[in-house]
């Protein structure tokens, strides 16, 4: 990389953490960047299948800017549009990582996505974003996951 260039977290893999009893996660040390202090993120309850809650999609901040970029160019006043933004920020919350690199959840969020203190989370990466999943609704998910992936991934290549 050049001098001054910097290069984007890559959310890979997928974790299995504890959640603490004030619902913090800790975020994977590979994730983060070396300052603390950068790391804020966008906290969407995320759908999937026929589940509205089914997980949490987090986003940093240039990924957010480019999905409220896209809300914002659906047309306004439609009644899709209009359900979309307001469902989406609804239902979102900002958060950042504390000194040692855990974020907390709401207890709403958690609630919703199924997500219990002194209970276990999986963080799914997402190359540039990622999600946090009830371990059972992960598990449960893979198969039509991967089944969908394998179909898309072909398209790609």
């Amino acid at each position: 990389m050049a001098d001054g260039a910097s290069r984007k977290n890559r959310y890979v893999s997928a974790f299995r953490h504890k959640v603490d009893e004030k619902r913090r996660i800790q975020i994977p040390s590979e994730w983060r960047s070396k300052d603390l202090k950068d790391q804020e993120y966008t906290l969407i309850l995320w759908p999937h299948a026929d589940r509205a809650d089914a997980c949490l999609m987090v986003m940093p901040p240039d990924v957010a800017d480019d999905f409220i970029s896209k809300l914002n160019g659906l047309p306004y006043g439609g009644a899709e549009a209009e359900a979309v933004r307001a469902d989406m920020a609804a239902n979102a919350h900002l958060g950042a990582l504390d000194s040692v690199g855990r974020i907390a959840l709401p207890d709403w969020m958690a609630e919703r996505v199924g997500i219990t203190p002194g209970g276990v989370a999986v963080l799914n990466g997402m190359w540039d974003r990622f999600q946090v999943w009830n371990t059972e609704r992960y598990d449960e998910t893979r198969g039509a996951v991967r089944a969908v992936a394998a179909a898309a991934f072909r398209k790609l290549i």
